[in-house]
């Protein structure tokens, strides 16, 4: 079963009583760890409990293909549900999922957590078609998704924002699911009694994170100023921004460029521009992505995709560390748009 974008909330709060396993697999990480707690509480009350809950590793189960199966058709020692939850797989777990899920009709249930599976990953073409698993996407949010999760976070924590405040934190909130609840939960401890919260206090409690944030750094980038590029990157990898996230931050602003010199070819003037796309350009970066604007054609922009989903792909796949890659991407195109 392939779970559509529109369906993941019902399923999580309610997995369909067909359904024995499922896979939550993605690039964002933190995500996949949430929506694994969300679905496995529908399953038993208590995630801790050693009696309903069986951790397994991808190796258990690569190195003993009967493993999984046992596991699911066991019964607890004092009666109920069990959860069998396995992390860190990848296709090497295929076919004990196989084995285990055939024919089977019992209560128990399996949680499956991987990293990013391509289309043609084995183990997530299989429970996209299994009739009794399901394939659960995480992918890292962006435009209306990241709005919608900024103010579902912040409504646990009792609080709303005005729209200027929104539009902020979707611009400069980026990264997993984690990173995101992390950051909105410091928000909420610093407006304190404040019912809403506005556009000052998220620059006073999230805003630059301090020293840098993600928009510094792609601004550093777009901008051609190797020497702030320089400052702020090394500055989010030693408060540990992720290399991708911070890649694909870069790839979602030159999107945006993207969005805006089309409206602009459609007869939009500059500021038009800025505000038809979503998010709008936040008021105090308007001068400099207008100037980038400029600075950035249409060609160049697509064959600056290009090049940063190869970097993307090496920073997973190099033995080089990823934060060198990264850094060594974002100069490049930084000394091109110097050009410009």
């Amino acid at each position: 079963m392939k779970i559509g974008y529109k369906d993941i909330d019902y399923f999580i709060k309610s997995p369909p009583n067909h359904i024995k396993a499922v896979l939550i697999y993605g690039p964002d990480q933190g995500l996949v760890k949430e929506r694994s707690e969300l679905i496995g509480k529908t399953v038993v009350p208590d995630l801790n409990d050693p009696f309903l809950v069986k951790d397994l590793s991808l190796s258990q189960i690569s190195d003993d293909l009967t493993l999984l199966t046992d596991e699911l058709n066991g019964m607890s020692m004092l009666g109920g549900r069990q959860l069998i939850r396995i992390t860190q797989a990848d296709d090497k777990a295929l076919q004990s999922c196989k084995n285990a899920l055939e024919d089977y009709d019992g209560d128990n249930f399996i949680i499956i957590e991987a990293g990013e599976l391509g289309p043609r990953s084995p183990l997530r073409v299989f429970f996209e078609k299994e009739k009794n698993g399901a394939a659960l996407p995480c992918y890292v949010e962006d435009g209306r998704g990241l709005e919608i999760t900024i103010k579902n976070i912040l409504n646990e924590e009792g609080k709303a924002l005005n729209p200027d405040a929104l539009n902020f934190l979707a611009r400069n909130l980026k990264g997993d699911r984690l990173m995101i609840r992390r950051e909105i939960e410091k928000l909420a401890l610093y407006a304190h009694d404040k019912p809403t919260i506005s556009l000052e206090d998220c620059e006073q409690a999230i805003g630059i994170r301090g020293e840098t944030g993600f928009n510094e750094v792609v601004f550093a980038v777009a901008n051609g100023n190797l020497k702030e590029l320089e400052k702020k990157l090394n500055q989010a990898f030693d408060e540990g921004f992720p290399p991708q996230a911070l890649i694909r931050s870069l790839q979602n602003h030159l999107k945006r460029l993207y969005l805006a010199k089309l409206f602009v070819m459609e007869g939009k003037n500059s500021k038009e521009a800025m505000e038809s796309i979503h998010p709008k350009v936040f008021f105090k970066e308007q001068p400099a992505f207008s100037a980038q604007m400029n600075n950035w054609s249409i060609p160049v922009l697509e064959r600056a995709f290009d090049y940063l989903s190869e970097t993307e792909k090496e920073s997973k796949s190099s033995n080089l560390q990823a934060e060198l890659i990264c850094q060594d991407s974002f100069f490049k195109l930084a000394r091109f748009a110097q050009k410009k």
